[in-house]
């Protein structure tokens, strides 16, 4: 009761919204096709859980970015014994953080009412060359808003931690970004 009365309506339709494209986006990964490079972001994680050593063996600057999709293949091929499902395991990883990542940008820019919505919504129904990976695309995206965010707000309180996490962001933009 306390909790709803805290509530603002555009707290409520926020959640609505949200409520609607995750079901939209619940209903895009049960796709059977799998579009693009889906599946490769998904390999060089799993080679690296199956012991091979990605720079030695094989050298493109985008193996990088599977060290933040390595511990939900390491979790899923040692749960399972195998890699059955990961494809579908990997789509509902990403779904989870383009999620909270939606709902980070409607909080930083709550103030703003509807705007903020809009910002959120804008971010949340994209997906990176349409396809929900965990992938050097989508994880740049990622990390470049979370810098961006970082830099204003620590530009607005003068505080250090966010100077910090800037910084931690903009290496995981390096390490996510072939080009760097």
């Amino acid at each position: 009761e306390i909790m709803i009365k805290k509530l603002q309506r555009t707290d409520c339709l926020f959640l609505i919204s949200l409520i609607v494209v995750f079901i939209f986006h619940l209903c895009c990964i049960m796709v059977v096709n799998i579009p693009r490079d889906e599946t490769f972001y998904i390999t060089i994680p799993l080679r690296l859980v199956n012991g091979d050593s990605l720079v030695q063996h094989e050298w493109h600057l985008s193996q990088f970015s599977s060290f933040f999709s390595y511990l939900p293949v390491y979790f899923l091929t040692k749960v399972n014994n195998s890699s059955d499902g990961i494809l579908l395991f990997m789509r509902l990883i990403y779904l989870v953080i383009h999620t909270i990542t939606a709902v980070v940008i409607y909080l930083f820019f709550r103030r703003y009412k509807i705007a903020s919505i809009a910002a959120s919504m804008i971010f949340y129904l994209q997906f990176a060359y349409r396809i929900c990976a965990i992938s050097y695309n989508s994880m740049f995206a990622l990390f470049i808003l979370l810098l961006t965010f970082c830099l204003l707000k620590a530009y607005e309180t003068q505080v250090t931690k966010f100077y910090i996490g800037a910084g931690i962001c903009f290496g995981c933009c390096c390490i996510n970004n072939p080009l760097f």
